[in-house]
């Protein structure tokens, strides 16, 4: 059996994957949990670590106090642009605004070429309604060209202020990069 070839770390994982699929999501963070103690024999930043996975099916399982503890104990494990920018996310909802913002901050300037935490920045901005300064935001966003953040987020501040020509083109232009990297 495929399983029997698997070591705890991978079979944790894979199982997982596979809860988490077919929504048995009590079952799916068990074995992210496994996973996790698992991938700490092996030492800080040595292995890929499900924290990310992990927090999102509390989130889904609507427990963002979970889903808070598992994010701040990957920044001690398994520090990541992704995981650092769902903390903030998670903070700012349980309205933690001003850790948030410090959690950011720390995230931007230690992955200064990341894409999450400068996108989690544009939201911010936004939901405090100045769209003006997200939509000046998200133009900024420094991202690989073929996932092209900054076009997407852009259209969808322009569109909910109601400036459809500029949402359109935005994402017109968009879809012309994802045509021409073949992503689409």
């Amino acid at each position: 059996r495929m399983r029997d070839r698997l070591s705890p770390y991978e079979r944790y994982m894979v199982e997982a994957e596979y809860f988490m699929k077919t929504g048995d999501f009590d079952r799916a963070v068990d074995r992210y949990r496994a996973h996790i103690v698992e991938a700490k024999t092996f030492g800080r930043n040595q292995v890929m670590v499900s924290y990310l996975s992990t927090s999102l099916l509390h989130i889904l399982l609507g427990d963002l106090e979970e889903a808070e503890r598992v994010l701040q104990e990957a920044r001690t494990w398994f520090r990541g642009p992704f995981n650092q920018t769902y903390l903030t996310r998670v903070l700012y909802a349980r309205g933690k605004e001003a850790e948030a913002h410090e959690v950011l901050a720390e995230t931007m300037k230690e992955f200064p070429g990341n894409a999450w935490p400068r996108t989690a920045q544009a939201h911010f901005s936004a939901s405090k309604g100045d769209y003006a300064a997200a939509h000046a935001l998200a133009l900024r966003i420094d991202a690989p060209p073929e996932l092209r953040f900054s076009l997407r987020t852009a259209a969808l501040f322009d569109a909910i202020r109601g400036r459809f020509a500029e949402a359109t083109a935005h994402l017109r232009e968009l879809t012309t990069a994802l045509r021409e990297a073949g992503l689409n």
